[in-house]
């Protein structure tokens, strides 16, 4: 009758980015750290607001998490954290340890960013999810929509301009 815990921050590359710029800030800095460094998405700079604006978004993986049986025969589930920015990133599920960065998921990347809200069915296994396609300037943006075999490869997906500037955070298999 006991319950334990263990908690860690996902090593990404803006973790460690970040984290070598906290070390370089002096004391009196780093207790009130550039605006750019305490939001959820920014990327790079010394904390110049101007420095954020167009880089693309990375997955600070911080809102949800996905399982995926064994991909190499070990019967070892693997682990990813998600946002709904980036692609997932790889955990080890035994000691949280970061595995793999944003590239290293898919073989096949969809269009768009990976959502941290998918959808999987309980008869075949598949997943469903949605990411926000950005692109460069003004105009309609897309969503694309995306179809993951159970292992999490990309079987097909398609993508639809949106009617106006939104963000769809979730979405349901009906």
């Amino acid at each position: 009758n006991k319950a334990s815990f263990q908690g860690k921050y996902v090593r990404t590359d803006r973790f460690i980015e970040q984290a070598a710029f906290m070390e370089w800030l002096d004391a009196n800095e780093r207790k009130n750290p550039p605006l750019a460094f305490a939001g959820a998405w920014t990327k790079r700079g010394r904390g110049r607001w101007f420095q954020n604006i167009l880089p693309t978004i990375t997955n600070p993986a911080n809102t949800a998490m996905m399982w995926l049986p064994s991909s190499d025969g070990t019967g070892k589930p693997r682990l990813f954290a998600l946002c709904e920015g980036g692609q997932p990133i790889e955990i080890d599920p035994t000691n949280l340890a970061t595995i793999g960065n944003e590239d290293s998921f898919f073989v096949d990347k969809p269009e768009s960013f990976f959502s941290a809200h998918f959808s999987r069915c309980l008869e075949t296994g598949e997943i469903y999810n949605h990411g926000y396609k950005l692109k460069p300037g003004p105009g309609p943006k897309e969503i694309n929509l995306m179809k993951l075999d159970r292992h999490g490869n990309l079987l097909q997906q398609a993508s639809t301009v949106l009617p106006f500037d939104t963000f769809v955070h979730d979405s349901c298999l009906s």
